[in-house]
């Protein structure tokens, strides 16, 4: 609370925006590219898993280890 009273105080209501724009240019394309993996994988194995319909898990198996593979190597060039 003590920062956004801060951030209040010296920036006004827009303060706690600063930054909104730039981190949705970010979120965005990365959200649908991640989606758009998904749907791709889900509809390339769903005819030849059973029960892929019924569940998704296989899929966001698939996705969890390529957002695991996005996060080391944007760690990788961001040297953390």
């Amino acid at each position: 609370m003590r920062t956004l009273r801060s951030i209040y105080r010296e920036a006004g209501v827009s303060g706690l925006y600063a930054g909104l724009p730039v981190t949705m240019l970010i979120a965005v394309p990365a959200n649908v590219l991640y989606f758009a993996t998904y749907e791709s994988f889900r509809d390339a194995l769903q005819p030849r898993i059973p029960n892929a319909g019924d569940t998704t898990l296989r899929g966001l198996d698939i996705c969890g280890h390529l957002w695991t593979f996005r996060i080391k190597e944007y760690k990788r060039y961001k040297h953390y």
